[in-house]
């Protein structure tokens, strides 16, 4: 669990390029909105995650996500992907593998994916996609 803003670095190396990956988690504690905005400004992707047995993690999402939608008004929204965890308590599940997919769709996100950071799976799964989306994004570009 997190408590206040925690930060961990890690490098991939996705399609031949090394990827530095700055990871800052925010606990989705309203105490700290304010600093999203400064947050994302250099961001280059984004995960959303929620707790697939609490259905109101799920909806909490939309604020944070018109939070990230403001700072990119005026460019281009960078790359996000959704990602429900505590895959491993998949028998207390309140939300629905079709509901979650449909607010990846709603909202742009380019994937989803499930998880469990308990038992790691599919937890490396996660940042292999972002960053394949943001190298393939960034090569786009040239």
């Amino acid at each position: 669990m997190t408590i206040g803003v925690d930060f961990k670095s890690r490098v991939l190396h996705v399609e031949g390029v090394e990827v530095y990956l700055q990871l800052w988690d925010f606990a989705g504690e309203d105490r700290f909105r304010f600093l999203i905005p400064g947050y994302v400004e250099g961001a280059n992707g984004g995960i959303f995650v929620y707790d697939i047995t609490r259905y109101s993690s799920l909806l909490n999402l939309e604020n944070w996500y018109s939070i990230l939608r403001k700072a990119y008004e005026r460019r281009k929204m960078i790359p996000l992907i959704l990602v429900g965890s505590k895959l491993d308590l998949e028998v207390n599940r309140s939300v629905d593998i079709e509901q979650a997919q449909a607010f990846c769709e709603s909202h742009g996100m380019f994937k989803f994916i499930e998880c469990s950071s308990k038992s790691g799976k599919q937890v490396e799964d996660v940042f292999q996609a972002l960053c394949h989306e943001m190298v393939s994004r960034f090569t786009d570009l040239k």
